[in-house]
């Protein structure tokens, strides 16, 4: 008879104690204990930590910040202020937009608008009377997400041309064999098969544009028959095929069928031409099956 032997926990000060004791030779084993069982202390262990995390290294501050973001203490903010001053790190500056007071925030807004930060800053912001947003410097999904949060409403015609750029972005950028690993024998790809359009169009049912919506939704049925009747679908069905053959055909097939429903306003000049979209995973195509397995997927 076999029995499962439960490891004792040592106490938590104990492992405090290994982790601050950089000569103890357990300072990995307590780190990582420490972490895992985080989640379960009390908020009294929890701040102590947190503070130790801060004064330690790179990647220690790194995991600290990440929690911060979820359980903020105003007793951080001058320690957090002072790190930033030091390092300027990411995910520092993430606790700021997101717990630090505005004004700091605003007084700092040369060092902290840089990429995907602007969005954040914006979230934090738009209730603020000297706070203006320029949408052209949001991503469209950022850019609806961020109306649907201020409740704000949108055009239906700004509407759909966000929901037809997602599109046109969707047909010449490419997919991953992750984007359509869930396509079986029989399914069609169509444009709401692609995440981003299945999230603009939440957002967008949540700002009330539900012409646009309708609208969208009947040229994707329209499309998705096209695929599905055409003489290519039939003929990629009834060829034997393994799965990620299928994949990548299939929606090859579903990226040159949408690409050409497009209305010519939203296709550029610099698009690659149907025969690249047509075949997504062109390394795939060309691999010999016994390679398989060493695709960098």
């Amino acid at each position: 008879m076999s029995y499962y032997v439960v490891t004792k926990n040592p106490p938590i000060a104990t492992q405090i104690k290994n982790f601050q004791n950089k000569r103890s030779g357990k300072v990995t084993e307590a780190r990582r204990d420490i972490q895992h069982r985080f989640a379960c202390l009390d908020w009294k262990d929890q701040k102590k930590i947190l503070k130790l995390f801060l004064e330690s290294g790179f990647t220690d501050r790194d995991w600290a910040y990440s929690k911060l973001l979820r359980i903020w203490d105003d007793s951080f903010t001058e320690k957090v202020k002072t790190l930033w001053d030091q390092y300027h790190e990411d995910k520092c500056s993430w606790v700021i937009i997101r717990h630090l007071p505005k004004e700091f925030l605003l007084e700092r807004m040369h060092e902290l608008d840089y990429d995907r930060n602007y969005y954040f800053i914006c979230r934090r912001l738009y209730n603020s009377s000297d706070w203006k947003i320029d949408k052209g410097r949001l991503s469209i999904l950022d850019c609806l997400s961020l109306t649907e949060e201020m409740q704000t409403s949108m055009d239906d015609s700004e509407a759909l041309d966000y929901l037809f750029m997602l599109v046109h972005d969707m047909c010449v950028g490419g997919l991953t064999l992750e984007q359509v690993k869930y396509l079986t024998r029989g399914c069609v790809f169509c444009a709401t098969s692609f995440s981003p359009i299945k999230t603009a169009l939440y957002h967008l049912y949540g700002i009330g544009c539900l012409q646009a919506t309708a609208e969208f939704e009947k040229w994707n049925e329209i499309i998705q028959l096209r695929i599905f009747e055409s003489k290519e679908f039939k003929e990629i069905n009834q060829t034997p095929m393994d799965d990620r053959t299928y994949q990548c055909r299939i929606s090859g097939l579903g990226l040159e069928y949408i690409y050409t429903a497009l209305d010519e306003k939203y296709k550029k000049a610099d698009d690659p031409p149907i025969e690249v979209m047509r075949n997504p995973f062109p390394y795939y195509a060309i691999a010999p099956k016994e390679d398989s397995e060493d695709l960098p997927f």
